[in-house]
């Protein structure tokens, strides 16, 4: 009777099988995890760049619209986290009068506007500005820059400009005969240890306000606009000269995945001169 063989595997055959499939099942993993962070940081990497971006695009939107000689930067430390603050007020519309201004700060005058070409227009109460030569002009109501209207427009048709009148005059006249009226509140975009908010909607104040105070004056939290930002000094601004304009850079570096850093350079020229 034929002797039957019989086949399988031997205990070191096995054991060079079950090595053989760790080796690549831990190659496979070691892959998959390289792959898997790649991805990772580079999806990380886009939200830095999409962040700076859209900071950047609305930093420069707003401040092309700031009021000439209204732009200031504080910075400082409140509880423990530093910061830094660049705050100016735009403007809601500007236009040209064409007649000698009201400069007895004693006694009432009146403007004759050139009429706005567009639906920008000016109320009773509105803050008109007139020749600012620096910040504690916009900012400080007794260097007598900044009037209120005491009445709407009286609008003169035929000749196409309005009459705007004032309580009190102003310190100087414009050389280039230009007035801004002032949107009804400053804004503010301050970096907060590594974030940046943006304020709005609080009251004129002498004195630049920190991220606190502008919490209690807003009435509302600041709009968090980015996150991982690195360095604390990111606003610096350059005032106009014979030559330029002003210009505020901006320098953000923001930081992300415990090792990287990118490094963004803006500069948002200021076309707008008392």
């Amino acid at each position: 009777m034929p002797r039957l063989l019989k086949n399988g595997f031997t205990l070191v055959e096995l054991i060079i099988v079950i090595v053989l499939i760790g080796i690549v099942s831990i190659s496979t993993m070691q892959f998959i995890k390289f792959g898997a962070e790649i991805y990772a940081t580079g999806t990380e990497r886009d939200e830095v760049v999409a962040q700076a971006r859209f900071t950047l695009v609305r930093l420069s939107k707003e401040l092309r619209q700031t009021t000439p000689n209204s732009i200031r930067i504080t910075s400082g430390n409140v509880a423990g986290r530093n910061f830094q603050c660049l705050e100016f007020t735009p403007f809601k519309a500007s236009s040209t009068y064409v007649n000698n201004p009201p400069l007895d700060i004693n006694n009432s005058g009146e403007l004759i506007v050139v009429a706005f070409d567009n639906e920008d227009k000016a109320f009773e109460n509105d803050r008109v500005v007139l020749y600012p030569q620096s910040p504690d002009d916009i900012y400080n109501l007794s260097n007598n820059r900044v009037r209120l209207l005491n009445a709407d427009p009286v609008v003169e048709e035929a000749n196409k400009t309005q009459r705007w009148s004032f309580d009190n005059g102003f310190a100087a006249a414009s050389p280039t005969q230009r007035l801004f009226v002032l949107n009804a509140s400053p804004v503010s975009f301050c970096v907060e240890g590594d974030r940046l908010y943006y304020y709005q909607g609080y009251a004129f104040s002498q004195t630049q306000a920190t991220p606190t105070l502008l919490n209690v004056l807003g009435g509302v939290k600041g709009q968090l606009l980015s996150k991982y930002i690195s360095n604390q000094d990111v606003f610096e601004f350059n005032n106009a000269s014979l030559t330029r304009n002003a210009i505020v850079n901006i320098k953000m570096v923001m930081g992300f995945n415990n090792s990287e850093t990118l490094v963004f350079n803006h500069e948002v020229h200021i076309p707008n001169v008392p």
